[in-house]
């Protein structure tokens, strides 16, 4: 469980390079990185000059991995036809939300580049 404060401050992380509003704060790094308050303030410290990249470099992970998934998918046999097919659908396409995974693969390719060897 994560203090308010400690919220807050993952919440800031996960925002990092994301257009405006309300979102929820999922499982991942900002609640691994939590585990460190003072890390997890340094990592926002870090990013926050270079947000407007920070969002370019997210939307760009994102198209490509979407472009990719489409040129892939087009060569495989659906996978189901059953009554839960747009049930499991809905539950995936949380997963392909630019909020998600495609917000910290740069996050984080820059901070492991940032730590000491």
């Amino acid at each position: 469980v994560l203090t308010p404060t400690v919220r807050t401050t993952a919440q800031r992380l996960n925002d990092l390079g994301l257009p405006p509003g309300p979102r929820a704060l999922v499982a991942g790094v900002p609640r691994h990185l939590a585990h460190w308050p003072g890390f997890l303030t340094l990592c926002i410290d870090s990013l926050e000059p270079v947000s407007d990249e920070l969002a370019s470099s997210i939307d760009l992970v994102h198209a490509t991995a979407c472009a990719r998934a489409r040129h892939f998918a087009a060569d495989l046999p659906p996978l189901s036809d059953t009554h839960w097919s747009s049930d499991v659908a809905s539950a995936l396409r949380r997963f392909t939300s630019v909020e998600l995974i495609a917000n910290y693969i740069p996050k984080v390719s820059i901070l492991i580049r940032a730590l000491p060897e």
